[in-house]
């Protein structure tokens, strides 16, 4: 086990940079750039870079990770604007392989998601509505 110290950089309220030292040797940068509006727009770091876009509603529609592969993740939104899906794809697989994604449903009000990932197959979550793991 190692530890790690992080500090955090503030410029009107929003996080502009992570810093992290890690006891091992070495350390990482996380930039953050936000819009008008204030949303995370990109982040950047030592080895990866994310991209985030809106839809015409203000709500994320879009995400382009950046690493050794590049991984976009669309968002949909039901008529109330509620999170419902997430679909990841990545060009891991020349963009050709089954995509992760996530399911949200809200049964009794308890908010349940179920993901599907090529490797790890599926897992269904239940929250409280605090949004916690259901207990």
């Amino acid at each position: 086990m190692y530890r790690s110290y992080e500090a955090y950089v503030y410029e009107d309220g929003l996080l502009i940079q992570l810093h992290s030292y890690y006891e091992f040797g070495g350390d990482e940068y996380w930039n953050y750039t936000y819009d008008a509006q204030g949303r995370e727009v990109l982040v950047e770091s030592n080895s990866e870079t994310t991209e985030s876009f809106y839809d015409a509603d203000g709500r994320l529609s879009t995400t382009k990770k950046t690493d050794y592969y590049v991984y976009l993740t669309n968002y949909t939104y039901d008529a109330d604007g509620i999170l419902i899906q997430e679909i990841e794809r990545s060009d891991y697989d020349n963009w050709e392989g089954e995509p992760d994604y996530t399911n949200y449903t809200i049964v009794d009000e308890l908010r349940t998601s179920t993901t599907y990932s090529y490797y790890d197959g599926y897992s269904t979550y239940t929250y409280n509505d605090k949004g916690g793991p259901r207990v």
